[in-house]
């Protein structure tokens, strides 16, 4: 009979960054998309895998794919990861959603601080008329306790994220293609944008980097010519060479609108090749009848491509999203109930 020497439980949290943690699925490094019920739908993995992509195709002129990765960047920057965004100016990052509690928090830290200009020999003397046995001391220790880590944070939409200052020198910016190079140049439009993503991961510290890029090949932030295959295409290459090359470093999310792009043009299909991920936001071209609940869903999730699995994920057609007035959630797709049908056949019953 063979023996084999049982090993010891690692305590994996103390050696992960914040914001990361194992999938109770198979084990793999994940980081929050900063929307739970989206992390829930991604092979149940909950979460996106580390050195993985995901691609937010949305059809229609709305933008509920940019709420998604706002998101996004709004999770990497309350987590302390390093946030580029793509394409979009510096105002884009003062437009992230707010996080549900703040103000809650920063109230009970001024009460501390406030607290703390008492002497101290006066604050642990407790309440008048107490007994020795019900006075609470607060010690040092039991104030530096630090708190469970949130995987994901809740945010709201109708307010805007305070970035602490600690963060401000993790994020940054990369214009759009510009649109100085000739057409018929060989010169690629993206390789700016590959060597600055690449010099924040050659560059300390060594942190994980979230990488937005929203609305890709928008006619009004790239120029014409950065939709020709040979420069897109290499773009896509390249960005999946960086995630390979740093797997626990870098993750990305990008939209693409498909009223301009088809999903089933080849160029579209190609570039779902190359990433990990695909979820598709279908939204309803006209509001549903009138019904019970005025909380409606705004249109479907289909899930294309889910990470570790390749193409053909699963389309997830009983996938609907809601966005209401202060947050986005994905959940299961039910038909609503109309009223007018049934109050029209209630009152012929009645009529008799």
């Amino acid at each position: 009979m063979s023996f084999q020497r049982r090993r010891l439980p690692v305590n994996v949290s103390s050696t992960l960054p914040s914001g990361v943690r194992p999938s109770a699925l198979n084990g793999t490094l994940t980081t929050s998309t900063g929307c739970l019920s989206l992390d829930a739908v991604l092979n149940g993995l909950g979460g996106l895998p580390l050195g993985s992509s995901l691609l937010v195709l949305e059809s229609g002129t709305t933008d509920f794919s940019g709420s998604l990765a706002r998101y996004f960047a709004a999770e990497g920057v309350l987590q302390g990861h390093g946030v580029c965004s793509v394409g979009v100016g510096e105002a884009w990052i003062s437009e992230l959603p707010g996080q549900v509690g703040a103000d809650k928090k920063e109230k009970k830290e001024k009460a501390e601080g406030e607290r703390m200009q008492i002497a101290w020999r006066y604050n642990n003397m407790g309440e008048f008329g107490t007994g020795i046995k019900e006075r609470v001391r607060t010690t040092s220790t039991a104030k530096e306790k630090e708190e469970e880590e949130v995987y994901c944070h809740a945010y709201d939409l109708t307010k805007r994220l305070s970035i602490p200052p600690s963060a401000i020198p993790n994020i940054t910016h990369t214009p759009p293609p510009l649109s100085h190079f000739p057409p018929k140049s060989n010169t690629n439009p993206y390789t700016p944008i590959i060597a600055h993503i690449a010099k924040l991961l050659s560059t300390p510290p060594a942190i994980l980097h979230r990488v937005v890029i929203p609305n890709l090949l928008n006619p009004t932030l790239y120029p014409p010519h950065t939709t020709r295959p040979e420069h897109l295409l290499r773009f896509f290459h390249s960005l999946r060479v960086l995630l390979r090359t740093y797997p626990t470093r870098l993750v990305v999310l990008l939209t693409l609108p498909l009223d301009l792009y088809p999903r089933e043009t080849g160029l579209v299909r190609v570039i779902e090749h190359y990433v990990d991920a695909v979820v598709e936001l279908a939204p309803f071209p006209r509001p549903p009848p009138s019904t019970t609940n005025v909380d409606v869903p705004q249109g479907l999730v289909r899930v294309h491509k889910v990470p570790g699995s390749g193409a053909g994920g699963g389309e997830g057609g009983d996938l609907a999203f809601r966005v209401t007035r202060k947050n986005f959630y994905i959940e299961a797709f039910v038909l609503p109930v109309v009223v007018e049908e049934e109050e029209g056949r209630m009152k012929k019953d009645i009529e008799f």
